[in-house]
């Protein structure tokens, strides 16, 4: 463990103490190795609530045929072409069961028998569940449990849940301060004035935030990246995936596009760990790089080290992406909702506006399930 990750774990650790934070009820840690030829994934739990039966205890290997990269990539394309379109009644019908069928297959093929069993005896006492892993492929939010009897929501719907990744610390309390908004002003968003709007008056919602004029040149938005302290910095564009170098994946900014490898900075140690919401489509993948891991989560959280990271995996539409961001928003600061149960909110609240259209499941988030943006 590096200095910086004992610094900052000895701060969150006294930090956790005086507010009696006990951390998720559950974290599942997915690890597998970079350099073996064989695709296996093993998976621990473990509790921070002095849960004794989960202490890195190990539920199983699955080992795959092939690398999971191919077949994931089939299930975020076709999730993409999902999000596009209204459909009639029947198509509606239809997309929900296809939906359903792709989290049942996921949860046959991935999870391992031990995990399946696992699982029924801890889903009804878990309420917040973290995810650590640097597997970079498999969409673990829509993986949808089944038994000969009973079928249970997707993941994401069960549980407040989130992701981390294993190099870097994760933190219970988000800053509050400077929103930024970010956009291009060369966009089709029809929604991106309302979405940029709403950022710029988060002060609505929590007094003790600050929002500013929306950002948009590229050197405009590594200044405040590098240089300064502020506790949101909200994306509203467009971006892609570069899946021979994810760490080159695009999001398009006024003039010059903007890339994970652009980001060269660190949070902590006397800078505030922000959120980086980047509501754009495919930001929220990681793929293998010269170095194992790539893309934007990898940027941020293991690099440079923020709060939390909230991004989409595959396309979503434009007006439930506002939505979405309304509703996390609102949750997440006037209601002082724990972050994973805002995220899980504004989820809900899309689901229930088109649960056909898979955009809802599309958001991924990269933080502590716990955490709370409150005053430093």
């Amino acid at each position: 463990m590096t200095a910086y990750l004992q610094k900052e774990k000895s701060i969150q650790k006294s930090i956790s103490k005086e507010l009696n934070y006990s951390g998720p009820d559950l974290e599942l840690i997915v690890q597998m190795d970079p350099l073996s030829n064989e695709h296996m994934l093993h998976f621990y739990l473990h509790s921070l609530r002095g849960n004794n039966r989960y202490n890195f205890k190990n539920f199983g290997v699955t080992k795959l045929s092939e690398s999971p990269q191919e077949k994931v990539k089939e299930i975020y394309n076709e999730l993409s072409e999902m999000a596009k379109y209204d459909l009639s009644a029947d198509e509606q019908s239809v997309a929900e069961a296809r939906l359903s069928s792709i989290g049942k297959h996921l949860w046959q093929l991935i999870i391992p028998k031990e995990l399946k069993d696992e699982y029924w005896q801890f889903r009804s006492h878990t309420k917040s569940l973290m995810i650590t892993s640097d597997e970079p492929w498999i969409p673990w939010e829509i993986i949808r449990p089944y038994n000969n009897t009973e079928v249970e929501p997707f993941w994401c719907q069960k549980f407040a849940m989130s992701r981390w990744l294993s190099e870097s610390a994760n933190i219970e309390i988000l800053p509050l301060g400077i929103a930024l908004p970010v956009s291009s002003s060369k966009t089709d968003l029809e929604h991106l004035s309302e979405e940029m709007d709403f950022v710029e008056r988060l002060n609505d919602l929590h007094k003790g935030v600050e929002g500013k004029r929306p950002l948009q040149g590229y050197l405009e938005v590594l200044e405040w990246l590098e240089h300064q302290n502020f506790s949101i910095m909200h994306f509203a564009c467009h971006g892609e995936f570069d899946e021979k170098m994810p760490s080159r994946s695009p999001i398009i900014l006024s003039g010059q596009p903007l890339r994970p490898d652009d980001i060269n900075t660190k949070f902590g140690e006397g800078r505030q760990r922000p959120l980086i919401f980047i509501n754009a489509c495919h930001t929220g993948r990681t793929g293998s790089s010269l170095t194992w891991l790539g893309g934007w989560p990898v940027c941020f959280v293991n690099i440079a080290h923020v709060g939390a990271f909230i991004g989409a995996m595959w396309e979503v539409d434009d007006q439930l992406a506002v939505l979405f961001a309304k509703s996390f928003y609102t949750a997440l600061l006037r209601d002082k909702f724990p972050i994973a149960q805002a995220f899980r909110h504004a989820r809900e609240e899309i689901r229930r506006a088109k649960p056909y259209n898979s955009s809802w499941l599309a958001y991924v988030l990269y933080a502590d399930p716990e955490a709370m943006m409150l005053d430093s």
